[in-house]
């Protein structure tokens, strides 16, 4: 249990940065000797989960390919610092992929998580309020890394939204539906204080499918509309300004900016397909060896991808783009697979399964925007659909040897089980 505690905080340093608010935390170095300790004391932890069936799941597989892709780029690439620095990078969270595995192993562990991920997002916007408290400017966040800008803080926000509807669910007091309602919220309404246009489409695409997907459809309706009426009346001028810029595209100066940073990204695949240009390098390769040829000789500015698709396309080639849709894609029908079988075996795992799915869903369609690839949001996520996949096989497991259990005992065995907590040994077995 300590373990998994320390596991758990090891997510809120790197999430919350609270060494940005608090020297101290810097000076004891905490967001490297916690993940380090935590991790050097899980590779030896037994888990029910063991090493041999981790590496042989299909994400194991698909993350060490990716790994190996990058490894590649270090070594063939232009700058070999920009290509260690996303390995290294890279690194770091498929670690946390084996620590979540390996620890998360309850439904209750899981929750714990997802509560960890929750309270992050809430601690950050605790930390930044003017976030929501002054909408009508665009914000950052303070001190922080990977979640700095207000369109990354949004997107991740939007993937803990469905882990904070999960809690709800599973919320049996009162005290802990109230904080699940009000930490849900708060956090809508971030998503609304950044304006971020991309954001709010994953948020809206994650409603849909919650909606496509239940069995209350006038209830989910109902919620829906209730959604849209609280963001009518708190969202400022500024957020539906962006909003409308959707569909007049041409004419505004950062979606632009996109997709001329996209056709790059094909350019870039088609020169060189296997490996692309070099993890890293895709800014520095549009200003120079693919610069747009609509930018002439005139200042350009420092473009990414923005767009986790394109970036992997640009800098892996179709090996690395592929790596991603077949995480998406696989882990989507494996996920719908596994809450159908939750569901016909009575488990309440299946809401998990959902949640799980619309947590993907915004992934999915938020990264569309944004240069997310080696961000921590894949390898969290990668780490939980995987770990969840083995909470319903031991769950299930257990529940098929307690049905044959009970059809093999006696009465006196059946007593003893109840009581003791374990089956019948043979030696007991008077039937036999």
């Amino acid at each position: 249990m300590l373990l998994y505690l320390g596991f758990l905080f090891s997510i809120f340093l790197d999430y919350v940065r609270p060494a940005s608010y608090l020297p101290i935390i810097g000076a004891l170095r905490l967001n490297s000797l916690v993940p380090l300790t935590v991790l050097l004391a899980t590779v030896f932890y037994k888990s029910v989960v063991s090493d041999q069936e981790l590496f042989r799941h299909r994400n194991s597989r698909w993350l060490l390919f990716f790994m190996a892709l990058l490894v590649i780029s270090v070594l063939t690439a232009d700058v070999t610092e920009f290509s260690f620095n996303m390995f290294t990078a890279v690194l770091g969270f498929v670690f946390w992929y084996y620590m979540i595995i390996k620890l998360v192993t309850t439904e209750p562990r899981m929750r714990g998580l997802f509560a960890t991920l929750v309270l992050s997002h809430v601690v950050l916007l605790a930390l930044n309020p003017q976030l929501i408290l002054n909408p009508a400017v665009r914000s950052y966040i303070y001190g922080n890394t990977f979640l700095g800008d207000g369109n990354d803080y949004s997107m991740s926000v939007v993937i803990v939204i469905p882990m904070c509807l999960y809690l709800l669910m599973r919320s049996k007091s009162l005290w802990t539906r109230l904080l699940w309602m009000t930490a849900l919220a708060g956090l809508m309404l971030a998503v609304i204080g950044t304006q971020s246009r991309g954001a709010s489409i994953a948020l809206a695409c994650v409603f849909l499918f919650l909606w496509w997907k239940g069995r209350q459809k006038i209830i989910g309706v109902a919620l829906i509309a209730a959604v849209v009426a609280a963001v009518i009346s708190y969202a400022p001028d500024a957020y539906f300004d962006r909003i409308n810029t959707l569909s007049n595209y041409e004419e505004e100066g950062s979606a632009m900016g996109r997709i001329t940073a996209w056709k790059t990204a094909v350019r870039m695949a088609a020169a060189h397909p296997l490996q692309g240009v070099g993890s890293g390098h895709f800014a520095v390769k549009l200003g120079t060896e693919f610069r747009p040829p609509e930018f002439g000789n005139s200042m350009m500015p420092w473009l990414t991808a923005h767009s986790m698709y394109f970036l992997l396309l640009g800098e892996l080639g179709i090996p690395g783009v592929t790596f991603l849709l077949a995480m998406l894609i696989g882990n989507f029908f494996i996920n719908n697979r596994l809450m159908r079988e939750a569901r016909d075996k009575q488990s309440e795992l299946a809401k998990l399964f959902m949640m799980l799915n619309a947590s993907l869903v915004a992934f999915a369609i938020g990264g569309a925007f944004l240069s997310v690839a080696y961000y921590p949001h894949l390898y969290v996520l990668a780490g939980i659909w995987t770990a969840a996949g083995f909470i319903l096989r031991h769950q299930l497991a257990e529940q098929q040897e307690g049905d044959d259990t009970a059809t093999q005992e006696s009465p006196e065995q059946r007593a003893e089980r109840l009581v003791w907590g374990h089956a019948p040994s043979k030696e007991l077995d008077v039937t036999r």
